[in-house]
């Protein structure tokens, strides 16, 4: 249960905290203490913190709703054409509220999640089947297939043809090892 904490708490109340704590802090310096106000302002104190965590999570739990959704929606779409503003209008989130929530809950942009989807596609494609490098690249969302060989270099160090040759020489060295 303790570990769904955060680390750091956030209350928009942190003035009233602070009093809170400073009278209290007073409370116990006095020679003769008053027990029972302090029990009092201590439960408040905490209920207080409580209650502003439960806010939060809530807030959270809402935003993560969000992100999962488009999460979802991106998986089951990447390769369609994906406007990410029309994603974003649909959550009724803001532009930089939303790439930030993504980015700190995914590690990754959407688009970065949209390419990685996509030459994760590509290369089992070009893996199991004959296809030629054209289709394989409108199969995973690209029209131009001089972009998807351009952005497939660039994520797998080498082009879809060098790709596919490179894993059926794996292929066939690791049947004759059998």
């Amino acid at each position: 249960m303790l570990n769904a904490l955060p680390a750091k708490l956030s209350c928009p109340h942190e003035d009233r905290l602070i009093g809170l704590f400073e009278e209290i802090e007073w409370l116990l310096a006095l020679p003769e203490q008053n027990r029972l106000k302090i029990n009092a302002l201590t439960q408040y104190l905490i209920a207080d913190i409580a209650q502003s965590q439960r806010d939060s999570m809530q807030s959270l739990s809402k935003t993560n709703r969000h992100i999962l959704k488009a999460i979802t929606y991106i998986r089951e779409h990447f390769t369609e054409e994906i406007s990410i503003s029309e994603l974003i209008a649909s959550l009724d989130l803001s532009k930089a509220y939303f790439n930030r929530t993504f980015k700190e809950s995914c590690g990754q942009t959407p688009h970065q999640l949209i390419l990685s989807l996509r030459m994760e596609k590509a290369g089992t494609l070009l893996r199991i089947s004959d296809l030629s490098v054209t289709d394989i690249a409108k199969l995973c969302g690209f029209s131009d297939s001089s972009y998807f060989t351009l952005l497939f270099k660039r994520t797998h160090g080498c082009t879809p043809t060098v790709y596919r040759e490179n894993f059926q020489i794996t292929a066939d060295s690791s049947e004759i090892q059998l």
